[in-house]
């Protein structure tokens, strides 16, 4: 049965979600002779993560289907001012020459109804799928000179409750070409957030993307102390399960069974149920939408 977003994405607190979406009927809209138009994701998802503020943890753009790893910043968009507000906005909607109309900009900014409805909008997922979505179906039916549906349908979010299933989906998201065959290391996964995070290791911070230091993903749950997540740690993590007989998450999550790691990466669990994460969290989880339990059909955790 279809749920209503707002009963899935709380718009109003900050909390991380796994999403996904695929092209319609599973074709490879974006592979083979069409592997260019990654390409044109990629650009959008730059784009859109400068201008929203949605932090982006993780992604990997494949050929029939994308999957991202975000979270919703709303206290940094009340932290904005109104000319802030425009600007971001003004990025992702803009018409030829609006940028010199001096005037509108001043109505705009001086109207508190429309900088309030843009604001909100500036740290929504689904606006940030939205227009991810809708652009390049656009660009895909107008080079293709046809029309209907690019993508299968609304995209799928789910939940991610703890730090255990931050980091666990983090990775599988950035092992996800690993696992499709078209890559054998996130030095050559093209792509994926692990392949971007590499090109600019060189650099304090990266440009778009969200530290790892800054995703919550603290080391305090699997090592007895409160120091973030290093990108070596995460990417020695990724290495150790590039190849198929030695994946393990013994020695970041020693909480988690190995039987359930290769669960949970080898039949895309992650891409069903609402939410994943301990019976504690899910038990908070249902408190808040008012239902009796959250099913974690990711089979993560142990309990």
């Amino acid at each position: 049965m279809t749920i209503a977003r707002r009963l899935l994405i709380d718009e109003g607190v900050a909390r991380s979600y796994h999403v996904m979406s695929r092209c319609v009927r599973k074709s490879f809209l974006c592979g083979n002779q069409y592997a260019y138009r990654k390409k044109w994701l990629h650009s959008l998802l730059k784009l859109c993560a400068r201008s929203f503020c949605v932090d982006v943890l993780a992604f990997a753009l494949m050929d029939n289907h994308f999957h991202l790893v975000l979270k919703n910043q709303p206290q940094q968009t009340a932290s904005l001012s109104n000319e802030e507000v425009w600007v971001r906005w003004h990025a992702l909607y803009h018409r030829r020459g609006e940028e010199d109309n001096t005037l509108l900009k001043a109505m705009q900014v001086s109207d508190e109804e429309w900088i309030a409805v843009r604001r909100k909008r500036l740290s929504s997922i689904s606006w940030f799928l939205k227009i991810m979505k809708e652009r390049i179906a656009r660009w895909a039916n107008k080079e293709d000179d046809c029309r209907g549906a690019f993508w299968e349908g609304r995209f799928k979010s789910i939940r991610l409750l703890d730090k255990t299933a931050l980091i666990a989906c983090m990775a599988y998201v950035d092992l996800n070409p690993i696992r499709a065959g078209s890559a054998t290391e996130p030095k050559n996964a093209h792509y994926t957030s692990a392949y971007d995070r590499l090109l600019q290791a060189d650099k304090t911070r990266h440009p778009w993307l969200a530290s790892l230091e800054s995703t919550c993903c603290t080391i305090d749950l699997y090592y007895g102390n409160d120091s973030p997540i290093t990108p070596k740690e995460y990417f020695q993590l990724l290495a150790d399960n590039c190849v198929q007989e030695e994946r393990t998450l013994q020695r970041l999550l020693p909480q988690i069974e190995d039987s359930r790691w290769h669960s949970f990466t080898d039949h895309s669990k992650p891409d069903c149920g609402l939410a994943i994460g301990s019976s504690a969290s899910r038990a908070r989880e249902a408190l808040r939408r008012g239902i009796a339990w959250v099913a974690d059909k990711a089979r993560l955790h142990n309990k």
